[in-house]
């Protein structure tokens, strides 16, 4: 479904970030995009959204490259949740929802009901149904991430990408996005890859781990694979780190 292949990306007049980075996440797989902070975990999400260009290799979707690829088509492909909204004008919570329908409009039209319906939709999948009506700037971090989620959502996209949704979230919504996405993935065939520091989200749920070190692949596995001291230690360069596992789910921490 999508796949990059020897992906290459330097920042103008910088160092390259992302190192001849292959991987491939087929359609209706979960997978999940771990790391230490500045490895080019939200740079590599960013290249497979399109919102920027590699400087060699490429992303694919369905074989064909993403370059190639209009941008309302690409729109109808592809999904991108954001680390946060960041500042916002004081549009209220539907009508940020119902610019992810967009790609479905024709020129200069309006959304219809039916947009409205799949707006609504996505934030009862959410569980923000009642905030359609409040104003963006009156939210808290963790109800403005919501929405963008809910916004991705009526996108209809076949593929969803997430920079750290579950950032801004307490625990209990944390839990429920990786069930709702879960869902999505066994109803709607969602093919899903999201960018985590949260390790004790990726349960069974997750079909793949992906793990970057300084720009490069460092190990790729499901997460009981991956989500192993020997493993993680050279991901993270901390050989103090331990794993403890309960229920299927890993617990990690480091002793030093």
């Amino acid at each position: 479904m999508i796949e990059t292949r020897h992906l290459e990306f330097a920042y103008a007049n910088g160092p390259r970030v992302i190192h001849g980075v292959s991987l491939a996440l087929g359609r209706g797989m979960m997978g999940a995009l771990i790391g230490p902070n500045g490895c080019g975990k939200s740079t590599l999400i960013r290249l497979l959204a399109g919102l920027v260009m590699p400087s060699a290799g490429g992303v694919l979707i369905n074989g064909a490259p993403l370059a190639s690829i209009d941008l309302r088509a690409r729109a109808r492909l592809i999904a991108y949740v954001p680390q946060s909204i960041g500042r916002a004008f004081p549009f209220t919570v539907l009508e940020i929802v119902l610019t992810g329908r967009s790609p479905y409009l024709p020129r200069f039209a309006f959304e219809d009901r039916q947009d409205v319906e799949k707006a609504m939709h996505a934030l009862e999948t959410v569980g923000i149904a009642e905030l359609a009506g409040r104003r963006i700037t009156e939210l808290s971090g963790g109800e403005r991430q919501l929405v963008s989620l809910a916004r991705a959502l009526a996108q209809d996209a076949a593929i969803l990408l997430l920079d750290e949704p579950a950032a801004s979230l307490d625990l209990k919504h944390r839990a429920a996005i990786v069930r709702t996405l879960a869902d999505l993935r066994a109803r709607r065939g969602l093919t899903v890859l999201l960018v985590t520091h949260e390790l004790s989200l990726l349960s069974a749920e997750f079909d793949i781990v992906f793990a970057l070190r300084r720009g490069t692949l460092a190990a790729v596995g499901t997460p009981e694979e991956t989500l192993r001291e020997p493993v993680l230690s050279e991901i993270y360069e901390d050989g103090q780190l331990r794993v403890q596992r309960i229920d299927g789910r890993a617990f990690i921490w480091s002793e030093g």
